[in-house]
């Protein structure tokens, strides 16, 4: 019975993924053009403030979460002190005290459309991360890089397709396609990572927007929430 309930369970995944990908504005592509968001302008014109929240953070690093006491799921690709979460939002419940801590960040965010999980994403020098592949494709990644001392060193592959953060640039791609990622510099390599909505035609951007909530209210998040709230810089 367990294995006919994941066969459904990921008979019905497969058939979202293909409808999403169906009415995706955008079309299906590794990396989008970020022209045609309109709100990345506005974000990239606060980066620099955001850095400044950032180095703000950097001057205490051990109280920055790693990335697996937030994101258990995630194990396989770090069980050290590598890569580090500062979160801010999970899903749409927000880090009250690192939002005290990132005022500016936190106020350019709410120029993202349907916005859920934010974090700077902190990968310690001469450090990579493994080959992965997210969940589900109704949400797409922005990364806004915030600190890259050396862009030649610092990249990332989603699919056949390479790429290298400019500091103070953003990218934007589909985390469904594998994709792994290399800080080869010798300082940190630190994006403002933000999984939101992909935006798709009727009918399929009101199903989504209906799944991500049934997701949410079914607790799907809730785990996050509590590793977050347990992992705060403040405490």
């Amino acid at each position: 019975m367990l294995f006919l309930k994941n066969k459904i369970a990921k008979f019905i995944h497969n058939s979202l993924e293909l409808l999403n990908i169906k009415f995706s504005v955008f079309g299906n592509k590794e990396f989008y053009e970020v022209n045609s968001f309109p709100w990345v302008n506005d974000v990239e014109e606060n980066a620099s403030e955001i850095k400044n929240e950032l180095e703000f953070l950097l001057k205490n690093p051990e109280k920055i979460s790693n990335l697996q006491n937030i994101f258990k799921d995630e194990e396989f690709l770090c069980s050290n002190d590598k890569w580090k979460s500062f979160v801010l939002k999970i899903a749409d419940y927000w880090i009250d005290e690192h939002v005290k801590l990132c005022p500016v960040t936190c106020k350019t965010l709410k120029l993202i459309p349907g916005s859920k999980t934010v974090f700077f994403s902190i990968l310690k020098a001469n450090e990579e991360i493994p080959i992965h592949r997210g969940y589900y494709n109704g949400l797409l990644r922005y990364h806004l890089a915030v600190k890259v001392s050396n862009s030649e060193k610092c990249g990332i592959v989603v699919g056949d397709s390479l790429a290298h953060w400019q500091e103070g640039k953003s990218l934007i791609f589909d985390d469904t396609f594998f994709h792994y990622a290399w800080n080869h510099s010798d300082d940190y390599r630190v994006v403002l990572f933000v999984d939101f909505k992909r935006p798709l035609y009727f009918p399929m951007n009101i199903i989504n927007s209906f799944l991500l909530r049934v997701f949410e209210s079914l607790g799907m998040f809730q785990e996050f929430k509590d590793n977050s709230d347990k992992n705060v810089f403040a405490k």
